[in-house]
């Protein structure tokens, strides 16, 4: 059973929520949070880390219960299911963002974005909004959430 944070954190985000995530100076992700309920019936908490400063930091990633709590603001995530759309594994073919050259194709990451999270988490129309938002980095509308991996 998730603990009374986890709950509320859960009703905070039950429609879908869209947070700043400071990684370091350099570094921000605009990261969306919402309940899941995972064919076992468990209610998980997914989430799209979306990034123009680091690319291949940003994931879809699905957090069970027992993966990640909540205290005073701070997320902190202990394991995880990652899928690392950034990543640099097979790049140039159909399953990576980045052309043969390396670099980030646009088109590629929304089409893999939207076919890897769940139907009712994200519409193409939000995803091309965030994600200009992510490229201008005019994230500071954005609630901010601090994020912890142990």
């Amino acid at each position: 059973m998730m603990n009374a944070a986890q709950q509320q954190f859960l009703e905070e985000v039950k429609e879908g929520k869209w947070f700043r995530v400071e990684i370091d100076m350099n570094v921000s992700f605009l990261v969306k949070m919402k309940p899941a309920i995972h064919p076992n019936g468990e209610t998980m908490l997914e989430s799209l880390w979306l990034s123009d400063d680091d690319h291949e930091g940003m994931t879809i990633e699905e957090y069970y219960k027992n993966d990640w709590s909540i205290t005073d603001n701070t997320l902190t995530i202990r394991g995880k299911g990652t899928n690392h759309i950034g990543s640099f594994d097979n790049i140039g073919d159909e399953t990576s963002i980045y052309d043969e050259d390396g670099l980030l194709v646009e088109e590629k990451l929304k089409r893999i974005v939207l076919e890897n999270v769940r139907k009712d988490f994200l519409s193409q129309t939000e995803f091309d909004s965030m994600w200009t938002h992510a490229k201008e980095n005019n994230i500071q509308e954005f609630p901010l959430l601090s994020y912890v991996s142990d």
